[in-house]
């Protein structure tokens, strides 16, 4: 079931973490087995909108307010965005005036906007705005999460599943080893040699790899990702 907003505060994330919560979750829709957890998780992503055929990057112009992306940044265009405040800073100002006068704006806006929300800061004075974000006090590695969602999706998907065999981990270093992706995976030899013979450790951790992208799928088909389960 998915976690109704406003029952969990989120806790920061990034772009990439969003992206790969993203494709496992069009992965989960492409997927028959998850259907009764979509069916009940469909209120809670309605503001994604239409996500099937949609690049990750311009759908992210459009939602990324969505998320808890926190951090200071230039804003050289303004788009509207709820969980963050828009200001002008005189460069010719001396830098203690600057910070005090960023200081008590802030902290104003941050009451305003805990009123409308009806939360109540911490020592912090962060306010909760957004209404998607990770699981709380799960880590989530978000480098090993895109291995293994190109393995799984690129890889064990395009073969239809097949067994976790030398066949298959032989197809994952060669699509590793690709000019494309050139990625590394730290227990698979590098580059495509028709005559490595793989290891059970290695062909296990494969296996392991497949487990945990189905474990992301039923994660982000529920609404709660990456979900709280501690396999690597």
């Amino acid at each position: 079931m998915a976690v109704p907003a406003g029952a969990r505060r989120p806790r920061p994330s990034t772009k990439q973490q969003i992206r790969i919560w993203f494709e496992f979750y069009k992965l989960a829709l492409a997927d028959g087995r998850y259907g009764p957890a979509l069916a009940a998780s469909h209120p809670y992503y309605e503001p994604w909108g239409e996500v099937t055929d949609v690049p990750f990057d311009r759908w992210w112009k459009d939602h990324s307010s969505l998320f808890d992306e926190l951090k200071v940044r230039e804003v050289m265009a303004v788009n509207p965005n709820p969980a963050t405040v828009f200001l002008a800073v005189p460069l010719d100002l001396e830098t203690k005036r600057i910070i005090q006068q960023v200081t008590d704006l802030v902290t104003a806006r941050q009451h305003a906007a805990a009123e409308v929300v009806g939360g109540r800061l911490g020592r912090s004075n962060r306010v909760g705005l957004a209404r998607f974000g990770l699981t709380p006090g799960v880590e989530f590695r978000g480098l090993v999460a895109d291995k293994i969602l190109r393995v799984y999706r690129d890889v064990f998907l395009p073969a239809g599943r097949p067994k976790i065999g030398q066949e298959f981990a032989q197809k994952v270093v060669i699509f590793l080893s690709s000019p494309r992706i050139k990625m590394k995976i730290h227990f698979l030899p590098q580059g495509g040699n028709p005559d490595v013979e793989f290891s059970p450790e290695q062909l296990r951790n494969l296996r392991r790899y497949v487990k945990r992208a189905e474990a992301y799928m039923e994660a982000a088909a529920m609404g709660d990702f990456p979900g709280r389960s501690k396999m690597i």
